[in-house]
């Protein structure tokens, strides 16, 4: 662990090379480092037997589902997240914070050489708002989408209609560009946005819920490793975790080498995705500095009946020690949402409504932001 306050320079950069060049399982804290656990607190707890067993069944999980040739590729995205960091330092020194957003939905492959799959529904919209919401307000953005996720920027050109689109790049040389006043608007506050903000945004692209947890994990700890730059240590840290996350998938030995033979019924038996959000909580996603501002956990909640979704936000707002969760039910989830936090009524959650004057994300991001500066 490295002390409170500025390293020395040759420190740094030693630790920097011994990120770049280390397996994951080796970025791990040694459970003897952490300070006692308190309930909804951000402090680091001891690696209790709970968390241990947890993280021996998601290394069970890797060693099982994912080649170590594949393990190494994945985990070579710790090498240009840093180099990202690096250069929003030098680009803007004034960057408030980081933002971690998780995206899209992720695919569960039945055979090894895949052509079908099972799919959890999500666009990725919410994602992209958030990363250009936050983009907007100087937050250096890390991105971690589904491959067909929407793209923040470019998700402005996805709502045109064929003809619009053509039309758009026609315009850029000389060409009138024809859609109605509001989607032309919309297109080129998004050009403009991106070349405004292109160098505050890191992309990192997953496809199966494997892919999905082992980048995930990667990720976390990259970003709260002491090769991030000192100064970014210091700010706030936002993880939203908005991507749809498979609950069963089909373990590697298990699937047809082959694409399966239609014409037959089909039986599949699938095992569960190990849930690690608790693990992020408590490990993954912890700041090493001492005394260092931890990151604002939100989850989000996707049910397709209010009862249901209510019950479960707030089952997970307590059971994964999240600081808040975003519910909504699957008819209605552009119109509104309810948030649940740590510090309120589990009772009286807050309704957000889609406004013409402000997007979800855009309030999401006025109630989150301040709360991870405290």
């Amino acid at each position: 662990m490295s002390p409170q306050g500025r390293l020395p320079d040759l420190i740094v950069i030693h630790t920097h090379l011994l990120l770049r060049h280390t397996p994951l399982s080796l970025l791990r804290s040694p459970p003897h480092t952490h300070t006692p656990p308190q309930v909804h607190s951000h402090s680091h707890p001891a690696r209790s037997s709970e968390t241990t067993k947890m993280q021996e069944v998601v290394d069970a999980f890797y060693a099982e589902n994912i080649s170590a040739e594949d393990q190494a590729r994945l985990s070579a995205h710790q090498d240009t997240l840093i180099s990202f960091l690096e250069g929003v330092t030098r680009s803007h020194p004034d960057c408030p914070g980081i933002a971690y957003i998780t995206s899209g939905g992720t695919t569960v492959p039945l055979e090894v050489n895949a052509v079908r799959f099972i799919t959890n529904f999500s666009s990725g919209g919410r994602g992209a708002y958030l990363v250009e919401t936050l983009a907007e307000r100087g937050w250096a953005c890390v991105l971690l989408h589904h491959r067909t996720a929407v793209r923040p920027f470019r998700r402005a050109l996805d709502e045109l209609s064929t003809a619009q689109l053509f039309d758009a790049i026609a315009s850029t040389t000389g060409a009138e560009f024809t859609p109605a006043p509001a989607q032309k608007a919309e297109v080129l506050h998004a050009a403009e946005l991106y070349h405004r903000t292109k160098d505050l945004v890191h992309y990192i692209a997953f496809d199966t819920v494997i892919e999905y947890v082992f980048l995930l994990e990667v990720v976390s700890r990259a970003l709260c490793g002491t090769a991030v730059p000192q100064v970014l240590q210091q700010r706030p840290c936002l993880f939203f975790a908005a991507a749809a996350v498979s609950d069963y998938y089909v373990p590697l030995p298990k699937m047809s080498r082959e694409k399966i033979s239609g014409g037959d019924e089909l039986t599949l038996h699938l095992l569960s995705v190990p849930k690690v959000l608790l693990l992020v909580q408590q490990e993954w996603l912890h700041r090493a500095a001492p005394g260092a501002t931890q990151p604002f956990i939100v989850t989000f909640k996707l049910e397709t009946s209010e009862e249901a979704m209510k019950r479960k936000a707030i089952s997970n707002l307590h059971a994964y020690r999240c600081d808040a969760v975003v519910a909504n039910i699957l008819p209605s989830y552009k119109e509104w949402v309810l948030i649940y936090t740590k510090d309120s009524d589990d009772s009286a959650p807050l309704l957000v409504r889609c406004e013409a004057a402000k997007t979800i994300e855009a309030a999401l991001c006025d109630m989150f932001i301040p709360l991870s500066r405290r």
